[in-house]
């Protein structure tokens, strides 16, 4: 997998960063607009809802995060924190293109990723929708396939 390739020290060097234990990465809210691979370690997501950080899980090596921001423009949706040390392949807009005509594997895995995050975001959410919800979230999802 893609993913679970570790830096290779001289030709990626400068995009790798290490976060000490605890160490934000990124905010809610920030502006920035890369992209982050983690290589080792391990990070929790977090986002403020109704005045309280809420804990949305966490994510190891292999997994990535900041994506949307990347791709859409827009303001980070959750804080980033890493659990213990933890070390990132950081990639920017320009480099993420570069990264993808290089091997397009890579596109079809964070599709796959993407689309298992949305899965279980929605297998989530109706659980706590009562059937009226439901219903509507069903309407939805109908729209957007639209």
């Amino acid at each position: 997998m893609v993913f679970k390739k570790k830096v290779v020290e001289g030709k990626y060097k400068e995009l790798a960063r290490a976060y000490g234990a605890e160490e934000v990465i990124l905010r809610e809210g920030d502006t920035s607009k890369e992209m982050y691979i983690i290589q080792e370690g391990e990070v929790r997501v977090t986002k403020m809802i109704a005045g309280k950080e809420t804990e949305l899980g966490a994510m190891g090596r292999g997994d990535f995060f900041g994506e949307m921001s990347l791709l859409e423009s827009e303001a980070r949706t959750a804080t980033i924190v890493a659990i213990r040390p933890t070390k990132c392949l950081v990639i920017q807009a320009g480099g993420l293109l570069v990264r993808l005509r290089r091997d397009p594997t890579l596109a079809f895995e964070m599709l796959q990723k993407m689309s298992k995050r949305i899965r279980n975001m929605t297998e989530k959410l109706s659980e706590v929708l009562t059937d009226r919800q439901k219903s509507d979230l069903a309407k939805v999802e109908k729209m957007t396939l639209d």
